[in-house]
């Protein structure tokens, strides 16, 4: 109970969208017979997880959805039941980001999961599963597909979305079970980095030492980074394929 009331006390936090300003100007006079400068649409992007459908619910606003481009995983052009309650994913819209409208309507929806890959423990006591040598927290908040927590084994491939956490960990919101992928499928981890070594070329996540020499790295990497990585694990080594920073900085929730 005492860490199902810490998740709701971190959700509270990470759940809180991004969303566009808006700016106040002075009044002009016009000269007779002219028209007044058309104003463009403010473009509201918003990170968020889905908390409902009927069109879509991201921190508890609805989005319409029936001229919305939808990509999952890269793959574009997605119809919405490829998103599922409990996905982490960004959001567009034209339209003003008022909390009291109920005409907001969703340019564009991308959802990309954060890590995928095939159980190495789990200990359901503690509500934890290590997975591409990351340990993600899932709790009574966290929404399984085709899976459960009772039914999950070692050696199943999953697939989570959520957050990364300051400490390397990761608070799964959802997870998927994968098995029909091959085993030769690269895994791939979301996290925070740690002890940067550029001339080694290594980093740490939590305890999972990274090699990213085979990688070229999509942004400039330093630590306290998000980043999100996809290759392999040898000898207990991620050796990384793939490396996207994330954002610029990671910022700890309240």
């Amino acid at each position: 109970m005492r860490r199902s009331l810490l998740s709701l006390s971190i959700l509270a936090g990470l759940l809180t969208g991004c969303g566009g300003g808006s700016s106040d100007s002075a009044v002009e006079t016009l000269p007779s017979g002219t028209e007044p400068p058309t104003s463009n649409p403010t473009t509201v992007v918003k990170s968020g997880v889905i908390t409902g459908f009927g069109s879509v619910y991201i921190d508890g606003k609805r989005y319409t959805t029936n001229t919305t481009t939808i990509t999952v995983n890269g793959n574009a052009g997605a119809a919405i039941d490829a998103l599922k309650v409990g996905m982490k994913i960004q959001l567009t819209s034209d339209d003003d980001d008022d909390e009291n409208s109920n005409d907001a309507s969703a340019t564009s929806i991308t959802y990309d999961s954060d890590v995928g890959g095939i159980i190495q423990s789990i200990d359901r006591s503690a509500g934890q599963i290590q997975i591409a040598g990351v340990t993600m927290v899932y709790d009574d908040l966290t929404h399984f597909i085709g899976t459960s927590v009772t039914t999950l084994n070692v050696g199943d491939r999953i697939e989570a979305s959520g957050y990364a956490m300051a400490d390397g960990s990761f608070y799964a919101t959802y997870v998927e079970l994968e098995n029909d992928l091959p085993e030769s499928e690269p895994q791939h981890i979301t996290g925070v980095i740690s002890e940067l070594e550029t001339t080694a070329q290594t980093f740490f996540i939590g305890s999972m030492q990274v090699d990213y020499s085979q990688a070229v790295p999509e942004g400039e990497l330093a630590n306290a980074l998000q980043v999100k990585l996809e290759g392999v694990i040898t000898n207990n080594v991620f050796v990384a394929s793939e490396l996207e920073v994330r954002n610029s900085r990671f910022e700890e929730k309240d």
